[in-house]
């Protein structure tokens, strides 16, 4: 089949099909690397989360010698899920609650009820009574798992970001909340609408934003950038004109203490700081270039007053490269910033291509020991964040507009922006050769 996806085109059955859904549960999910949770979340020998993804669940567990394996959340007997809990502490066993079978920790089945009464039957062995464990690895402080056995190593499969993006030390931030929100939307809808920065002069008018961020491929992934020490084109219109007048010093002070009150990440107390002293400290009119290389040495001593480490490669050029957010094939993003990052991950409704779970996480820097109890919470009701996060109310309202006008008979496909929406167009073209390439 030919691929139908170009980089100003996207067809409208990609977000409403239930088949084009079905297609991508059975041959995308079970074939990528998924980001299932951070390292730190599996603190301590015996150690748990359960990630679930489409109709899978999976079970990872933090093993005596500081490993981390992966299994099917399923008990091998009648089939009830192991763990419910999103996380905890395993104990003295993988219990299932049903009739009492239980697992050690490396997944070796531990106790069968009665097993005198299986005697005689065939391959009914210890070997096949293990959980059946899946490929785990890390990077950068995020556990990844796989279901493909033919997938390859994770470092291969994650191409460029880990360089493009070493320097910002993401293994050395920790989280600050966690949010999980059922959202009626897409999941593809969700992500992209984080994944290109050409939705912001709309959707965020109070920003008086005009930057324009390209995107391209990068594989299977995708990136925006450039970062803030670009020189970028103004588009030519009023307000990008009344933004070139202004004090760029008012233009940061405002902007960072709109980010840290109403997004409430990646602007953290050491951002806030460094604006608040670089508004008193430097005088109006002065070069961009270096205003912003005072900017980044006041946030360096601001982040480093907290006893946090500042990464050593963190540097404009470093930044230039890394761009300004990472999409990581099939569902995961990542915006990094000075003090940490903003990350999101959506995953889809089994069976309705109008629902989806959408994962947001803000990560920060601390001093060693004063990494602070992250806050997590649990959405059912999607206006219900509208309060809690000023800033992402504004994607909130358009979501399920979006869906909805989608099923409109006007409407035969997104004409995504080939520079500014590459992210969105380089998403579906690797689903559509995963689902139609030939077996």
């Amino acid at each position: 089949m030919t691929n139908p996806v170009r980089p100003d085109f996207v067809p409208v059955e990609d977000y409403i099909s239930k088949d084009f859904l079905a297609l991508e549960n059975a041959k995308v999910w079970p074939k990528a690397w998924l980001m299932a949770c951070r390292e730190e979340e599996l603190s301590g020998a015996g150690a748990y989360d359960v990630f679930n993804v489409v109709r899978d669940s999976i079970l990872l567990v933090r093993q005596p010698n500081d490993s981390i394996k992966a299994f099917h959340n399923v008990c091998q007997h009648r089939g009830r899920r192991l763990k419910e809990d999103a996380c905890g502490h395993i104990g003295k066993s993988i219990y299932c609650r049903f009739h009492g079978w239980s697992w050690n920790v490396d997944g070796s089945i531990q106790r069968v009820v009665r097993r005198d009464q299986w005697e005689g039957c065939p391959a009914f062995d210890d070997e096949s009574l293990r959980l059946p464990e899946l490929r785990v690895d890390t990077w950068a402080g995020w556990v990844f798992v796989t279901m493909n056995p033919d997938a390859p190593p994770l470092a291969e499969y994650l191409g460029e970001v880990p360089e493009r993006l070493a320097c910002y030390a993401l293994e050395d931030t920790r989280m600050v909340w966690h949010v999980e929100m059922k959202t009626p939307a897409n999941w593809k809808l969700v992500l992209n609408a984080f994944n290109e920065a050409y939705h912001v002069e709309a959707t965020h008018p109070q920003t008086n934003s005009s930057t324009i961020l390209p995107s391209r491929a990068a594989g299977i992934h995708a990136m925006f950038g450039p970062t803030m020490f670009d020189p970028v084109e103004l588009p030519n219109r009023p307000a990008a004109a009344a933004q070139m007048r202004r004090d760029l010093r008012d233009i940061v002070l405002e902007t960072t203490e709109e980010m840290y009150r109403d997004l409430q990440a990646m602007y953290l107390e050491p951002s806030l700081a460094a604006a608040r002293r670089l508004h008193a400290e430097t005088e109006t009119g002065a070069d961009p270039q270096a205003l912003g290389a005072r900017l980044m040495a006041i946030h360096r001593e601001e982040l480093e007053k907290t006893g946090a480490r500042w990464p050593e490669g963190l540097t404009p050029e470093a930044m230039q490269r890394g761009g300004f957010g990472w999409h990581i094939f099939p569902n995961f993003i990542i915006l990094p910033c000075t003090d940490g990052s903003l990350c999101y991950r959506t995953r889809p409704h089994p069976d309705n291509p109008d629902e989806c779970l959408w994962d947001i996480w803000c990560f920060g820097r601390f001093a060693p020991g004063a990494e602070p109890a992250p806050k997590r919470t649990q959405v059912e009701d999607y206006r219900d964040f509208f309060e809690v996060n000023r800033f992402l109310k504004d994607d909130l309202i358009n979501l399920p507009q979006v869906q909805q006008g989608m099923y409109s008979r006007g409407f035969r496909g997104l004409r995504t922006n080939p520079d500014q929406e590459a992210c969105v167009s380089n998403l579906h073209r690797v689903i559509h050769e995963m689902i139609f390439a030939s077996d």
